[in-house]
């Protein structure tokens, strides 16, 4: 089944499956066995820092208000602004680069590709859900 790819009102392209945008690993790595980073995406947060993660907490508000003083029963909770989103990398994205033969009756060590910060992915958005984005592809 081939998908045609078309410009959208925004000139991001799009599919069948949704929008496709291009995240970065913000920090430290991934690999087959922790497959899960922290991702930038560039085209969400374009007013904060690009070059690394950051996350900001706002702490709960002592607020009242003149019906009910107390703040308990509010709910309020702090609010954590950040410039990433956690995201799994599809295990067929982790290239076998080496297998070591360990001999007979061991064990094969199978050595595959790992990715570090700053590597740039292919996501997609399912249905354009732009809160649940998923990983497609890697940019070499």
């Amino acid at each position: 089944m081939q998908s045609s790819v078309a410009s959208g009102g925004n000139n991001n392209p799009t599919t069948a499956i949704g929008e496709i945008d291009i995240v970065v690993l913000g920090e430290g790595s991934v690999s087959y066995g922790s497959n899960v980073g922290n991702f930038i995406i560039p085209g969400l947060t374009p007013t904060m820092n690009q070059g690394a993660t950051q996350s900001n907490q706002t702490p709960k508000s002592n607020a009242k208000n003149i019906i009910n003083n107390d703040t308990n029963n509010f709910g309020l909770t702090t609010i954590t602004t950040a410039n990433f989103i956690q995201i799994a990398v599809p295990k067929y994205l982790f290239t076998v680069l080496e297998v070591k033969c360990n001999g007979e009756g061991n064990k094969d060590t199978i050595v595959r590709k790992t990715y570090s910060k700053g590597q740039k992915f292919l996501c997609a958005y399912l249905g354009q859900n732009r809160e649940k984005p998923m990983i497609i592809g890697v940019i070499e």
